[in-house]
């Protein structure tokens, strides 16, 4: 993963060095999905059997070019995951390079292929569709914030904009999604104003938005600027350009034990909302989603008083407090709290009466009409059970 840089000044970079980095990784993703998936050396380099011995080493040349990155872009940093598809995609290609090149070797190569193409053909075998995702309980309420909030788009505008149906209530998800790793250079602001930058990888996309596994801590409701080589289907807008850029709102934040975290983007369109540009550091938030509820397990409104322990990256009590429940089901709830801080990301839940601990994710954070504030958790240790 790449490391995190820091600079500070306007929300504006350098056009030019984002489409020469896209440019890099929607080449490099190309090349790295087709030697993934090729099952002969031949189609390692992208050649037909016919091909040359002339031909066999002008192909490793130009994987070799397009794998490495651009000298300008070292600096920058190639995640973790990406460098190794890298490395075992050069060893793949160098493998394929010493036999196709050596006459003896590609003889008995092509000689093995045609021993596997005589062979009988497996019987196909029929695989099962997943069941589509359950009826949930109702829709979750309208969200206020604290003073530093300011409104984006209603989660309906969205969908109409990235031409994702309201009216598919038997989905979980509002549109479909793709396990696709693809890099992504993320910019945004701290709370102080400080404007940062990572080179990060995603962990899957789709119309409405995509999760990213970055090591920066990022708090729910930032906006962020997102420059990544999607998929053309998957977009709305940049269809002739190398990179997609488009503004996102972090909606979901799940730290990871590698001490990663994957947040959940929502695509907010390639311009800023409203009021951005003046503050870029500032929480945002989405208001009240129509459709169906996506949780997994229904939410009963229910109050049950909890000890709630504030914990930081090294699971170190910062803080504790007395809390109580609005909702709860078996893998999270909704919990009322007073003194939360700012960039808490784990806590742990305790009910003596029900002999309940467990640790728990922050999923989301919000303050209510009430002015109360809201943690929404998922247990991870154990689900609640009465």
């Amino acid at each position: 993963m790449g490391d995190t840089m820091r600079t500070s000044g306007p929300v504006d970079a350098s056009r030019a060095a984002s489409e020469e980095l896209s440019a890099y990784y929607l080449g490099l993703e190309t090349l790295l999905n087709r030697v993934e998936r090729s099952n002969t050396h031949y189609e390692v380099l992208g050649l037909p059997r016919s091909a040359t011995g002339d031909q066999v080493k002008t192909a490793y040349r130009t994987a070799i070019g397009e794998l490495t990155p651009p000298a300008s872009w070292v600096a920058t940093g190639i995640p973790d995951q990406v460098q190794q598809r890298i490395s075992k995609a050069m060893e793949r290609i160098a493998q394929a390079l010493a036999t196709l090149s050596n006459y003896g070797k590609r003889v008995d190569y092509d000689n093995s292929l045609t021993r596997k193409a005589n062979k009988p053909l497996p019987l196909p075998i029929e695989i099962p569709a997943f069941p589509k995702g359950r009826k949930t309980g109702q829709p979750e309420q309208s969200r206020a914030q604290a003073p530093d909030v300011q409104s984006v788009v209603s989660r309906p505008e969205v969908a109409k904009a990235y031409g994702v149906s309201e009216s598919e209530k038997d989905e979980r998800r509002r549109c479909e999604r793709f396990k696709l790793r693809i890099p992504a250079r993320i910019t945004s602001y701290d709370p102080d104003g400080a404007k940062w930058t990572e080179v990060a990888e995603t962990v899957d996309v789709a119309r409405l938005g995509v999760g990213v596994r970055i090591r920066r801590g990022v708090r729910h409701g930032t906006i962020v600027h997102l420059m990544v080589p999607m998929p053309l289907k998957l977009r709305t807008h940049g269809y002739s350009d190398p990179g997609y850029s488009v503004f996102a709102l972090v909606r979901r934040v799940e730290p990871q034990s590698d001490g990663t975290r994957i947040i959940g983007l929502e695509f907010l369109g390639e311009h800023p909302p409203a009021g951005y540009l003046e503050k870029p550091w500032a929480v945002f938030r989405t208001r009240q989603w129509t459709g169906s509820d996506r949780r997994r397990d229904d939410r009963e409104p229910r109050t049950e008083t909890l000890i709630i322990q504030y914990l930081d990256n090294s699971s170190e009590t910062i803080r504790k407090e007395t809390a109580r429940t609005e909702n709860l089901s078996r893998q999270g709830a909704r919990l009322l709290v007073k003194s939360a801080p700012q960039d808490i990301e784990r806590v742990k839940v305790t009910n003596r009466e029900r002999q309940f601990e467990s640790m728990a994710v922050v999923r989301n954070r919000y303050v209510g009409t009430d002015g109360i504030e809201r943690l929404c958790v998922r247990f991870m240790d154990r689900d609640w059970t009465d």
